[in-house]
Formats: C-alpha cells, structure tokens, sequence
C-alpha cells in the first residue's frame, strides 16, 4: 500500500476515533448527572473506564498508538463487565446488547485500527532502514 493510503487510512481512523470519543464523552457525562445517592461504584468504574476514557485515549493514540489501543480495549472490557454487575433488575440480554454495541464495540474496534495502525507504522520504519 502506498503511503498517501496509508496517510488517508489514518485520518479516518483517527477522525472516527474522536467522533465516536465525542459521543461518548457526551454519553458519560449526561450519565454521571443523573447518578443518584449511594451509586455504586460498579456505575462508576463503568462510566470512567468507558465513554470518560474514549477521547483521552484516542489523543494518546496519536503518539502513543498500541497504549492507545491497548487502553481502549481494556477500558471497553472493563465497562462493559461493570455495566453488567450493577444490573439487578430487567432482561440482562438487552442490556448486554446495547453496552455492546454503544460502548464496548466502538472502543474494541478503535483499540484494535490502533494497534495495527502501529504495527504498520514499525513495520514502514523497518523498511526504511
């Protein structure tokens, strides 16, 4: 692949990344407003290892690209378990359903574009040499 493709693969990725991280910044802060009393911690974890995490995660992935990454599948994994805990009433399924898609999947998707993103830029530095 020639470089202005791989130039244009990476701001897509990367402007996808801060759109998705917008959102979700949006998503956890309207979260952490309707938190009531005595919130579990569990809601806590969820909301900052997830939506909070997105967008600082994605500017790190601008010189950091496999932390990133890494950070942002963890964080991903780590709502999405939390979400999971705090539930105790209703079709956990459904829950389930939309944690993924709305949070765990972008952040995997976009963990994973980094990574690679990554290993294709040490794997171009290689070549060079």
């Amino acid at each position: 692949m020639n470089k202005s493709k791989k130039k244009i693969i990476t701001a897509v990725v990367f402007l996808t990344a801060f759109v998705i991280g917008w959102y979700h910044l949006r998503m956890g802060m309207k979260a952490i407003f309707v938190f009531r009393n005595n919130e579990p911690l569990a809601s806590w974890v969820g909301i900052i290892a997830g939506p909070l995490s997105t967008l600082p995660a994605s500017f790190l992935s601008l010189f950091k690209r496999k932390l990133g990454g890494y950070w942002l599948i963890v964080g991903g994994i780590i709502s999405f378990v939390a979400i999971l805990l705090i539930q105790n009433e209703g079709d956990l399924l459904a829950l389930a359903g939309r944690v993924a898609l709305m949070i765990l999947l972008p952040m995997i998707g976009l963990g994973l574009a980094f990574i690679l993103l990554n290993k294709n830029q040490n794997q171009q530095t290689q070549n060079n040499k």
